[in-house]
């Protein structure tokens, strides 16, 4: 049994799963990001700087952003994620971020989450001027 059958993430119970392009709002500003289309960052309407895009996720069904620690739960914010790859393909989006819920901008992350974007409804680019 997947944690995700019957979920916005994947497929009912006894059907398949074909992987296909992924549609939508999210999944394809996660693409542009990834790939830095043209070299123009998306979330700050300037060329593309050196370091990996940083965005908040909010979760289809949530009016929050993901909060995968109670420290970041606490303000309403969420963690912020560092987008690390995407795969058009399958909709799946790799995320680093630091565990400790200290999650600022610029800051190597010390752990990782494998997201479908599917199952996301917003997202939310962060810069430095965000964690202040």
């Amino acid at each position: 049994m997947s944690l995700f059958n019957g979920s916005c993430c994947g497929h009912a119970a006894g059907t398949t799963h074909k992987k296909s392009k992924c549609g939508g709002a999210v999944c394809e500003m996660l693409e542009k990001l990834a790939r830095r289309a043209n070299n123009f960052d998306f979330c700050n309407g300037t060329q593309a700087i050196a370091r990996r895009p940083e965005v908040r996720v909010i979760s289809r069904g949530d009016a929050r952003p993901l909060a995968l620690s109670a420290t970041d739960a606490d303000g309403g914010l969420g963690t912020i994620l560092q987008l690390i790859d995407f795969d058009a393909e399958t909709g799946y989006a790799l995320f680093g971020y630091v565990a400790a819920g200290t999650a600022l901008p610029g800051i190597t992350p010390t752990a990782t989450i494998l997201l479908d974007c599917r199952c996301l409804c917003g997202i939310i680019c962060v810069t430095p001027t965000d964690a202040d």
